[in-house]
């Protein structure tokens, strides 16, 4: 065989040799490529998970807060329709009073 045969026989060995070098960083390529799709598939579920249970914490708060303001503003309420009526009642008295006080007065000075 000739140095020239010998060579184009290295040249093709190391041709195939790269060639299956190369076809085998391209599969590593696309299961590195399919790894990292999964696990950020995966991570946005968590997160989107999180950010739902995070929601639904913070709404269950508002409402328990929602909830302590009603009760606040019916107390508020009541307290008022409360002091109303004693306003009242007290206005009664003081005209009933003073009802009393003309009658006598009426009687005294006949």
């Amino acid at each position: 065989r000739s140095v020239e045969e010998l060579l184009v026989e290295k040249f093709k060995d190391f041709k195939a040799a790269d060639e299956r070098n190369w076809h085998n960083l391209r599969e590593e390529i696309t299961r590195s490529k399919e790894s990292v799709l999964s696990e950020l598939a995966e991570q946005q579920n968590h997160n989107v998970k999180q950010l739902s249970e995070l929601m639904s914490l913070r709404d269950r708060q508002r409402d328990r807060e929602l909830q302590l303001l009603r009760e606040h503003t019916e107390t508020a309420m009541l307290e008022v329709k409360s002091s109303i009526g004693s306003v009242h009642m007290a206005s009664y008295k003081a005209q009933s009073e003073q009802q009393a006080l003309a009658a006598a007065e009426a009687r005294f000075t006949e």
